[in-house]
């Protein structure tokens, strides 16, 4: 019984420790996407593109403690 009580315990307190960030997969071109990775760098972004627009995104932490404050999202699938 006390093992039960145990995983139920650890199961909430990995959920009161979870992250909400936002992602957004619609507002950004891919120019707008690259500038927010070089950020002011001296390089300068010419002829971006990418194959298909749902396999991109930006997420931002949303005021919450995730390590990461805001990025983009890469992946072979649905970036969402």
């Amino acid at each position: 019984m006390l093992k039960k009580y145990s995983y139920v315990f650890i199961l909430f307190s990995f959920v009161s420790f979870s992250q909400t960030i936002t992602i957004d997969d619609e507002n950004y071109t891919a120019t707008n996407l690259t500038n927010l990775i070089l950020n002011g760098s001296c390089i300068t972004p010419d002829n971006i593109s990418y194959s298909s627009s749902q396999a991109v995104a930006k997420f931002d932490s949303n005021g919450s403690t995730f390590p990461i404050t805001e990025g983009i999202i890469l992946r072979t699938g649905i970036a969402k």
